[in-house]
C-alpha cells in the first residue's frame, strides 16, 4: 500500500532526473559546439573581410556541421544559433537555443525542453608576419640572400624557424629591413651586408600559421598538357600535366582556382601573364611554377572562398617536419639535398603585382629577378620552407592591409583567436 501510495511520487522525480540529466548533457554538448562556432567565426573577421552576414552564417554551418544533425537541425527549427559581431568588428558573441520534446515533459506542463549556450571568441595580437622560413633542423638557412639581394619589409616581421646557426643568412652587399628579424637559431653575416635592425637571435619557432588551411577539391582534368602560345582567356579547372606559357602570349586568368596537377606552370619568353582574383593550387610534386626574367606578371589572390587570400599554395607533407636529432651523416644530406629540392622560381623582371600569400611548406621559393618583385602589391605574405633570394632582386613586402579587399589570414595578419567567454 506505502509502494502503491509513493509510485506517483517515485515516478514524479524519476521523470524529473531524466529531464534534467538530458538538460544538463545537452547544455555541456551544446557549450562546445558554441566555443567551436565562435571560434569559427571570429577567424572569419580577419580571414575574408567579411561583413556580419558572412560572421552569421559561418557560425550557423559550423553549429549546425558539429551538432550531430545532419546539417538539419537549424531547418527544423530545432537549433537556433545569433552570431553578433561585437567590439569595432574584432569580436564575435555566438548564441545558441536548441529545443527537444521533453521525455517526461507532459508530467510538468512542460512538453519540450530548451539548452542554451553562450560563446565569445575575440581577435587578438598585432604582430604581421611577412616572411616565415619553416625549416626547422639541419644547417641550411630558412632565409638566405645573397649576391646584393634585397628583401625590404618596413611594416611588418621575416622570421626563420630553423635552429641552425646560419638560420637566416646574408652574404656579398645583400640587405634585409623589417619591422623585426627573428631567427631561431643564428645569423650569418658576410662582408658589407646590412641587417635594419639587427637581427633577435634564438627566437621561439613560430608553428606553421596555415597548416590547418584544407586543399581545395581537385576534379578531373580539364585540360592536359596545356601550352598557349597566343593571345587568349584561360578559365580555372584542373591543368594535368602542367600549364606553359610561351612566346609573346598575353593571357588574361578568368577568376577562381587554377589546379596544376602533376606537371610544372610556367611563364617564358616575352609572355604577360594577369589574373585578378586567382589561385594556383600546385598539386603533386612535379608542380612547380617558374617565371622567365622577360615575362610580366599581375596576379591577386581570391577576396572569398576556401583559398581566400592564398596566392600560390601547396598542401603541407607532414614528412618534412624533421627531428631535433642532428648526425653529421644528416647534415651532409641537407646540403646534398640543397640542389634537388622542390623549387619555385621568380626570375621575372616584371612580376611587381603579387598580391596575397604564398604557402610552399613543401618548397623552396627562389628570387633572382634583377629589379624590384612584388613592390605595386599592397601585400604579400611569403610561408615556405626555404626563402633564396640571389642575383639582386630587391622583394618588397607591402603590409598595407586596408587597401585591398583581398583578406588576409588572421595568422599571417598576426591574429590570434582567443575565446574570451
Amino acid at each position: 500500500m506505502t509502494f502503491g501510495l509513493m509510485l506517483p511520487v517515485l515516478m514524479l522525480a524519476g521523470g524529473y532526473t531524466v529531464d534534467y540529466a538530458e538538460k544538463v548533457s545537452a547544455t555541456s554538448n551544446l557549450q562546445g559546439i558554441a566555443d567551436a562556432a565562435a571560434l569559427a567565426a571570429a577567424r572569419e573577421i580577419a580571414l575574408a573581410n567579411s561583413n556580419p552576414g558572412q560572421i552569421q552564417q559561418v557560425a550557423e554551418n559550423h553549429a549546425s556541421a558539429h551538432s550531430g544533425s545532419g546539417g538539419n537541425a537549424h531547418a527544423a527549427g530545432e537549433l537556433l544559433v545569433k552570431a553578433a559581431v561585437i567590439d569595432d568588428f574584432t569580436g564575435v558573441q555566438v548564441k545558441i537555443t536548441k529545443s527537444w520534446k521533453s521525455s517526461f515533459g507532459k508530467l510538468f506542463g512542460e512538453e519540450t525542453s530548451t539548452a542554451t549556450a553562450d560563446a565569445t571568441a575575440h581577435v587578438v595580437g598585432n604582430t604581421k608576419i611577412c616572411v616565415l622560413g619553416l625549416m626547422q633542423y639541419g644547417v641550411l638557412a630558412g632565409v638566405h640572400l645573397d649576391n646584393s639581394a634585397k628583401l625590404t619589409a618596413a611594416d611588418c616581421g621575416v622570421y626563420s624557424n630553423s635552429v641552425s646557426p646560419f638560420s637566416i643568412r646574408a652574404d656579398k652587399s645583400s640587405e634585409m629591413t623589417a619591422h623585426l628579424i627573428c631567427a631561431a637559431g643564428g645569423t650569418l653575416a658576410g662582408g658589407t651586408v646590412a641587417f635594419t635592425p639587427e637581427p633577435v637571435t634564438d627566437c621561439p619557432q613560430i608553428p606553421d600559421p596555415l597548416s590547418s588551411r584544407p586543399a581545395p577539391p581537385v576534379g578531373a582534368c580539364t585540360d592536359t598538357d596545356t601550352v598557349v602560345d597566343t593571345d587568349t582567356i584561360l578559365t580555372p579547372g584542373v591543368y594535368c600535366g602542367g600549364l606553359r606559357i610561351s612566346g609573346s602570349a598575353s593571357v588574361d586568368l578568368q577568376p577562381g582556382i587554377y589546379v596544376i596537377k602533376d606537371g610544372p606552370f610556367i611563364v617564358e619568353g616575352e609572355a604577360s601573364l594577369t589574373g585578378e582574383y586567382v589561385s594556383f593550387y600546385m598539386s603533386g610534386d612535379a608542380a612547380i611554377f617558374s617565371f622567365d626574367r622577360d615575362t610580366e606578371i599581375n596576379l591577386g589572390a581570391p577576396k572569398e572562398g576556401p583559398m581566400a587570400g592564398l596566392l600560390f599554395y601547396e598542401k603541407l607533407d607532414p614528412n618534412l617536419s624533421g627531428s631535433a636529432f642532428r648526425s653529421l651523416f644528416s647534415t651532409l644530406g641537407d646540403l646534398a639535398a640543397l640542389g634537388s629540392m622542390r623549387t619555385h622560381r621568380i626570375r621575372s623582371n616584371n612580376a611587381r603585382q603579387l598580391l596575397g600569400t604564398f604557402y610552399l611548406p613543401n618548397s623552396i621559393l627562389k628570387v633572382d629577378a634583377n629589379g624590384s618583385v612584388a613592390d605595386a602589391s599592397a601585400y604579400t605574405a611569403i610561408v615556405v620552407r626555404r626563402l633564396w633570394l640571389l642575383e639582386g632582386p630587391n622583394l618588397v613586402l607591402n603590409a598595407n592591409y586596408a587597401a585591398t579587399d583581398v583578406p588576409v589570414p588572421s595568422t599571417i595578419a598576426g591574429a590570434e583567436v582567443r575565446l574570451t567567454d
